[in-house]
């Protein structure tokens, strides 16, 4: 099998982005500061400027490449992992198995609150590309309303299963790409995904 390239992480990224720029969930821009304010003519102090907080690095949130149990020789990460994927809040990375045979790709977005998100995530699911399956999605226990597909890539030259869930206000999901007939077992598929519900709900910041 030609190991996985980069592009994935395209593929990785497209349909929950697409969910959430639909939805309206990917925040607003920042308001611009009023101007034509009347500018203070003595000052007896310095003023201080409060440092804006520097924005979360939701990078921190995906599982690395040791926490893969997949049997092979190991994973690496070929290109880093990227934060704020098309824009929306979140992180995605792609890693590739070092014998060539396997892929995971996980993308996380955030939505502005909890609420939305029994409301996104079945919109996820209805528009997912990155599987071709005649079986519908099937219930796993992992995070909130969790599900797994599997079937083959959109090209049909390989194996792949789909896992989405909501964890809080994150909406996930985990692309299993593997060789043409070698299904990854769900509980594979299972396992690594309680991971990344763990690592949400020990890491996720609050919203702002």
């Amino acid at each position: 099998m030609t190991p996985p390239k980069a592009p994935w992480i395209g593929l990785a990224a497209s349909p929950l982005a697409a969910v959430v720029l639909l939805a309206g969930c990917a925040g607003q821009p920042p308001v611009s500061s009023p101007v034509g304010l009347p500018t203070p003519t003595t000052t007896t102090t310095t003023p201080t400027t409060k440092t804006a907080a520097k924005p979360y690095d939701y990078r921190h949130l995906l599982l690395q490449p040791q926490d893969m149990v997949l049997p092979n020789a190991g994973y690496s990460v070929p290109q880093p992992a990227t934060l704020n994927p098309s824009g929306i809040p979140g992180a995605e990375v792609m890693l590739t198995s070092n014998d060539g045979t396997n892929a995971v790709g996980t993308t996380i977005v955030l939505l502005d609150e909890a609420s939305a998100a029994p409301v996104e995530l079945p919109k996820a699911i209805a528009n997912l590309k990155t599987v071709k399956s005649s079986e519908p999605p099937v219930p796993v226990p992992v995070g909130d309303a969790g599900v797994a597909v599997s079937g083959v890539t959109p090209d049909g030259t390989k194996s792949a299963t789909a896992l989405l869930f909501r964890q809080d206000r994150a909406l996930v999901r985990i692309d299993f790409y593997t060789t043409l007939g070698a299904v990854t077992p769900l509980d594979t598929v299972v396992d690594i995904g309680q991971k990344q519900a763990v690592a949400l709900r020990a890491g996720l910041p609050a919203a702002d």
